[in-house]
């Protein structure tokens, strides 16, 4: 029973540190789509592309971009979506 219970701790550790790679990936996936130049900042100007790209409401003009980041870098990208609170909070 002992082996049995060492497997599926090892499993469950598996798992989750798969899980936390694979959501480090998509973020990084989806701050590159905001981050258009690469240079490793979402600029208002990149926000507002995406966004108009995207066809929503928020971000159509600058000064909604604006209100909303100045030059958020992946760390901070991350804590926003973390946090469950996006762009869309900003405005």
């Amino acid at each position: 029973m002992a082996m049995d219970m060492s497997i599926l701790m090892s499993l469950v550790l598996f798992i989750r540190q798969f899980v936390q790679m694979k959501m480090k990936t998509d973020m990084q996936e989806a701050f590159n789509m905001f981050n258009q130049n690469g240079d490793g900042f979402i600029t208002v100007d990149e926000l507002k592309s995406v966004l108009g790209s995207l066809r929503l409401k928020q971000g159509g003009n600058v000064e909604d971009c604006r209100k909303m980041i100045n030059n958020v870098d992946f760390m901070e990208f991350k804590k926003m979506m973390m946090r469950g609170v996006g762009f869309a909070s900003f405005t």
